[in-house]
């Protein structure tokens, strides 16, 4: 039985590598430029889910690499097979098949722009779980795995790196590589008006007392565990999580008793945003909590706050944050969470409606896909591609 269960994930990476990990020119052009992108495929073979800004992005890239007429194959960041680099002008993305191309002597000839989705700052992972055990006496095992293959070269070696994030997450990355640009993230976002319409008729002074995590794998990298042992002492508040934590099985099995025992925790497991229990939270919320340790940028954050709920975050999220529609953490210790919430839950409900408005229109203002497009296109001209 053993030996059957390792041979069908054997078979399974092979099938992932070799049927859906490389797509040799997806829009069938004959023009005189190839670019290779190292990112991910599953968006081409699964369009039109929203499960991860990757997907929209995705879709972006490949769509600005063609206006800029260039043949476009498209490699998921784990592919290992064997590929001609040399063909290429342009290598664009992170993994194996864009590391490789700095081994590879045919691939000397392409520029090699990096496409960071996280920040540099490796060891913040290492401060949370060492203060996790303070806490708790307990050690939790890291979900975050910042070294991805060729990581070093990616960083030092590219001729440029694009970054998503805030100055922050930029600044992480420039001591290592002087060519560094920002792009802002795009987000699924809901009509803007519908979203509006809503918190005009939300209940503020019931909403302000319920917050929202909202995240992917990386309980404790994401803040998780800082959130739990806040709101487990805070029976009159109300912490609502959505994201696969039952998968972290360490994790979920000692928050077991606040995940699924006590009232004022309520634990949902992943939720799709077009769903309506997603709406119903964000109905009920004021706020979305995000105390991250290091992000690219927090997309789940941006997604909420593009349905009016306010963000709580860390700089380390990756996400701007102005007071006009935001909190930004200066800490990440339980206290003084704990004493920021207090403080955020006296706002009159007024200034928490103005609050949500405004993170809604900074949202749909600065994480669309339009802008996404034109920040991309204005990086790739001024590094002369295309």
């Amino acid at each position: 039985m053993k030996n059957n269960f390792i041979l069908l994930r054997k078979l399974g990476k092979l099938v992932k590598n070799y049927v859906f990990g490389f797509y040799k020119n997806i829009y069938r052009t004959r023009y005189d430029k190839n670019v290779l992108i190292s990112y991910i495929t599953s968006p081409l073979r699964k369009k039109g889910l929203k499960i991860h800004s990757n997907f929209l992005e995705l879709e972006v890239i490949v769509e600005v690499f063609k206006n800029l007429q260039f043949n476009i194959d498209v490699a998921d960041y784990t592919f290992e097979g064997r590929i001609d680099y040399s063909k290429y002008d342009l290598i664009f993305g992170f993994g194996f098949p864009f590391g490789n191309a700095f081994y590879n002597k045919n691939a000397k000839k392409a520029k090699k722009i990096c496409y960071m989705t996280g920040s540099m700052e490796l060891f913040n992972q290492m401060k949370r779980i060492k203060y996790f055990r303070e806490r708790h006496n307990k050690v939790l095992f890291p979900r975050r795995n910042y070294y991805w293959p060729f990581f070093q070269e990616s960083i030092a070696m590219s001729d440029a790196i694009i970054v998503t994030g805030n100055k922050w997450t930029e600044s992480t990355i420039k001591p290592y590589n002087s060519q560094v640009f920002r792009v802002r993230l795009p987000v699924f976002l809901p009509d803007k008006e519908v979203v509006r319409k809503d918190i005009l008729k939300k209940e503020f002074e019931k909403a302000k007392k319920n917050f929202l995590w909202f995240g992917s794998s990386g309980a404790l990298h994401k803040g998780l565990d800082l959130c739990l042992d806040v709101f487990s002492r805070k029976e009159d508040l109300f912490l609502h999580i959505c994201g696969p934590i039952n998968q972290e099985v360490d994790f979920f099995e000692f928050y077991r008793k606040e995940l699924t025992e006590l009232k004022n925790i309520k634990y949902y497991g992943f939720v799709n945003i077009d769903s309506a229990l997603f709406k119903n939270i964000v109905m009920t919320c004021a706020f979305v909590i995000f105390p991250s340790c290091s992000e690219g940028v927090g997309g789940s954050v941006l997604t909420c706050a593009s349905h009016g709920l306010i963000p709580i975050v860390t700089k380390e999220s990756g996400v701007d944050i102005d007071s006009s529609y935001g909190f930004l953490l200066q800490d990440y210790k339980v206290e003084y969470i704990s004493q920021v919430i207090d403080t955020l839950v006296n706002f009159p409900e007024e200034r928490l409606r103005d609050m949500s408005l405004n993170a809604i229109e900074f949202t749909h203002k600065n994480h669309n896909k339009d802008v996404y497009k034109q920040d991309l296109l204005k990086v790739l001209k001024s590094l002369r591609v295309g």
